[in-house]
């Protein structure tokens, strides 16, 4: 048998005595131990480890009978479970009453009970089995010899063995009571009887039976749930759009598109309806053998509120990794989420944030952008620089030769560029320069010079073209239109 709950160390405590001598008590004490250890697999405390703490914490144990006396104790023991009880006698009736205590919580886990007339010694042989049996939920088979169906065994009676589906249902035989399945019942006098057997939420079963001399009688009776239901009515709706889910004593159930009506067995039931985003609305229901129990609800939202502001605006925004968009306020269940701002140019963002129940938690987020540094050598320093096409630098600073190969700064956006370098009378000059993130790059560039007794002699071939030749091409242009002007007016 499985522990109950999860329980591991189980102990049992001295039952306490009314009517009945100590030594009698311990004697019933001692075998119920004994069939805890057979029937279960907790690990149970020996009687002798039990006196001995309770003697070193000098503690009084005789008279727990109480929840609060089986927890204090079993805190002493280290035990998660405590069995506390009485063993009684009134007139020639004795009666065994237990229960398993949670010791953690102080609740009754479990209890059972057994009454017998006649001799103590039935306690000790079918008292204690049927006590232990349902205190860890087992299904125990009782046997009820002929002295308590007739005031004398015939020797000639037959055996009757009754179990049902579920056990624990009423046995009725002949119209009177004798207990509950499953049962056996030996040298029981032979006839014809009527056999009706009981269980609430179930339809009664009733089977007629022949007892023959010394025979054996067989019944199982499997008996049939009385249709009872539980409805569901609340906000939101229950159906399969709404994404909600309906427990039932911890099992989940299915709900059909249209109908919100669950059948059950009767009794009470532990239902729980849950959603996603929503508080779980838990409650107990009763419901009665061939009736409809109505549930109403209304689930909670179960949400905080992030209000994030990114700057720059346009950057895209992620929460656990699932992309959001550029939302002002965003509704979460409580919990800790990971927050990713990214933009292309910029250094991601990523931070942890807490959503808590109707609170609305605020981030501000700036975005790092991204930039490298290029350190630019220029040899003559004052040659137009252009990255891209796009003029970056012009000094209109007259010559020296100290500027030469002194290095200019430039902050650029990671990526490739085509640093170009140009200057009249110098060669035109073109590199590639790659620029990483949060690095610096180093370029020199370094113009050749053109002949200036080159530009001379063209100079003097025709007026602009020496001008054209030193990289002067508005001013090469102008001194052609005039020379081909004159050369014009004088042929005229």
């Amino acid at each position: 048998m499985s522990s109950l709950f999860g329980a591991k160390y189980l102990a049992v405590l001295d039952l306490e005595p009314v009517g009945l001598s100590e030594t009698e008590a311990k004697v019933l004490t001692q075998r119920l131990t004994s069939k805890m250890i057979e029937l279960s697999d907790f690990i149970v405390v020996e009687r002798a480890n039990i006196d001995k703490i309770l003697k070193e914490q000098k503690f009084q144990h005789s008279g727990c009978t109480d929840s609060e006396c089986a927890v204090e104790i079993g805190q002493l023991l280290n035990a998660d479970v405590s069995v506390i009880g009485t063993a009684s006698k009134f007139g020639k009736t004795y009666t065994l009453d237990c229960r398993i205590i949670n010791v953690e919580s102080g609740e009754a886990i479990e209890s059972a009970s057994y009454t017998h007339t006649g001799e103590i010694d039935e306690l000790v042989k079918e008292g204690i089995e049927s006590i232990a049996h349902k205190l860890l939920g087992i299904p125990y088979k009782k046997k009820i010899s002929s002295g308590t169906t007739s005031k004398a065994s015939s020797g000639y009676g037959a055996t009757l063995d009754i179990s049902s589906d579920p056990p624990g249902a009423e046995v009725y035989i002949g119209g009177n009571y004798f207990d509950t399945t499953p049962l056996i019942l030996e040298d029981f006098p032979i006839g014809d009887y009527e056999v009706e057997i009981k269980l609430d939420g179930y339809e009664d079963y009733i089977q007629s039976i022949k007892l023959l001399p010394r025979g054996t009688e067989i019944l199982i009776a499997n008996l049939t749930g009385i249709p009872s239901y539980i409805e569901f009515r609340g906000n939101p709706r229950l159906d399969k759009l709404s994404r909600l889910t309906v427990d039932i004593d911890g099992l989940k159930q299915y709900i059909g598109r249209y109908d919100n009506k669950i059948e059950v067995l009767s009794g009470k039931h532990i239902i729980k309806v849950s959603g996603k985003g929503y508080l779980d609305y838990v409650d107990t229901v009763l419901v009665i053998a061939g009736q409809t129990a109505n549930v109403t609800y209304e689930l909670t939202k179960n949400a905080g509120f992030l209000k994030a502001s990114v700057n720059p605006s346009n950057a895209r925004l992620y929460i656990d990794d699932s992309f959001i968009g550029w939302r002002d306020a965003i509704e979460l269940s409580p919990g800790i989420y990971t927050i990713k701002a990214s933009k292309d140019g910029y250094d991601d963002y990523t931070g942890e944030f807490e959503i808590k129940l109707d609170e609305t938690t605020e981030r501000s987020i700036d975005l790092i952008e991204q930039f490298g540094h290029l350190d630019l050598k220029l040899s003559p320093y004052n040659a137009k620089v252009y990255f891209n096409d796009e003029k970056a630098m012009e000094l209109n600073l007259p010559f020296s030769d100290s500027f030469d190969n002194k290095a200019s700064e430039f902050k650029l956006r990671p990526g490739t560029y085509d640093v170009r370098a140009e200057k009249p009378f110098y060669y035109t000059k073109s590199m590639p320069a790659t620029i990483k993130n949060k690095e610096r790059t180093d370029l020199t560039l370094t113009l050749e010079a053109k002949s200036r007794s080159v530009a001379k002699k063209r100079a003097w071939m025709f007026p602009g073209l020496g001008h054209i030749y030193a990289d002067a091409p508005s001013k090469g242009q102008k001194w052609l239109i005039l020379g081909g002007a004159s050369i014009i007016g004088t042929a005229y």
